[in-house]
């Protein structure tokens, strides 16, 4: 508690009771005394002859100004260590296929990356660079005060994300938390009605700046001139040649257009490269012109005076742009807290 104006007295954990009677006794008649705490409404109080009775409204803005610590909560003005406080209302939005995520580019020092487009891939997390040569720079995880996994959380359960980033990190967590420290709260139950939640979303991917293949016909006729130059001789012949024109004229696609015997996939007896008449587009045959994803989440929460809980199921059904292979993601998650 914090009292001002003619007292200024600390009383750490007091939150009701036994701090009136010794402060009553070293008031005069007449003073006033301001009783505020965090998340409270602040009150001012003239001291009389009778006792006070005070109650303290509660103040949902104040609580803006919390933050998570690793030790306890402070008041984000008296925080003196690199600590970074991010709120579900300032979280990305878009397309995130991992907790992570909703925080890339809201730290500064903080790295998210994925080294590759697998939906499966997860991402790297990295706080001020890469500061060992040999060990691990991932930073501590901890998920309500537990050590955990971030991509096994649901980012729709997540309600704030702090990230204690210098040395003082060290100091509470010790040696493991020396990469920093990534604090993760969820979403808890609180008291009154029950409330029940649900979305989705449904997402379509398309690559952008892909490139623009040249027709077979004409690749044959500048690989024949470059062979030429490199004393290699002719490579498509006349007859090679003539096929590509036909083919073309015949509408042929990615489908079709090299001899095979069957043996071997794409491929014929011989030479295959310089026999082949097609017209494939490989950067069209890789790729798919668009990837459909969808994401649905449903919550549950409410309490009363004796227990609160919270209750959430997450699904989400990420797709890669790659035509071929396993390139899809699913994510199932079913947290309750209570």
């Amino acid at each position: 508690m914090e009292f001002v104006k003619d007292f200024l007295i600390y009383e750490a954990g007091a939150l009701c009771g036994f701090f009136i009677a010794a402060l009553m006794n070293a008031a005069r008649a007449g003073q006033e005394i301001t009783i505020s705490s965090i998340g409270y409404k602040p009150v001012t109080v003239t001291v009389g002859s009778s006792p006070l009775n005070i109650v303290l409204e509660e103040d949902s803005q104040m609580l803006d100004d919390v933050v998570v610590i690793g030790y306890g909560t402070q008041r984000k003005g008296d925080v003196t260590s690199a600590v970074s406080s991010i709120k579900a209302e300032d979280f990305t939005v878009g397309a995130i296929g991992d907790a992570s995520e909703l925080v890339k580019g809201k730290v500064a020092g903080l790295t998210i990356s994925k080294g590759t487009g697998d939906p499966n891939a997860e991402s790297t997390i990295r706080l001020r660079g890469v500061i060992s040569l040999q060990g691990g720079s991932t930073p501590l995880v901890l998920i309500d005060g537990m050590e955990g996994d971030i991509n096994t959380v649901n980012p729709q359960d997540i309600e704030t994300i702090s990230v204690l980033k210098d040395a003082a990190s060290s100091s509470i967590y010790g040696s493991r938390a020396a990469f920093g420290v990534i604090m993760i709260t969820t979403k808890k139950g609180s008291e009154g009605k029950v409330v029940v939640n649900y979305s989705n979303s449904f997402r379509w991917a398309s690559p952008i700046g892909m490139p623009s293949s040249m027709n077979s016909y004409d690749f044959a006729v500048y690989y024949n001139e470059a062979a030429a130059n490199a004393n290699w001789g002719v490579q498509f012949d006349d007859a090679t040649l003539k096929n590509m024109i036909e083919f073309q004229e015949n509408g042929g696609s990615n489908m079709g257009g090299l001899p095979t015997n069957g043996d071997v996939w794409g491929k014929p007896a011989g030479d295959p490269f310089t026999r082949a008449y097609a017209n494939t587009d490989w950067y069209s045959e890789l790729y798919r012109d668009n990837a459909f994803s969808q994401e649905h989440n449903a919550s549950i929460s409410g309490g009363n005076g004796n227990v609160n809980y919270f209750a959430s199921i997450g699904y989400l059904d990420y797709n890669g742009m790659l035509r071929h292979g396993p390139v899809s993601y699913t994510h199932l998650t079913l947290p309750t807290t209570s």
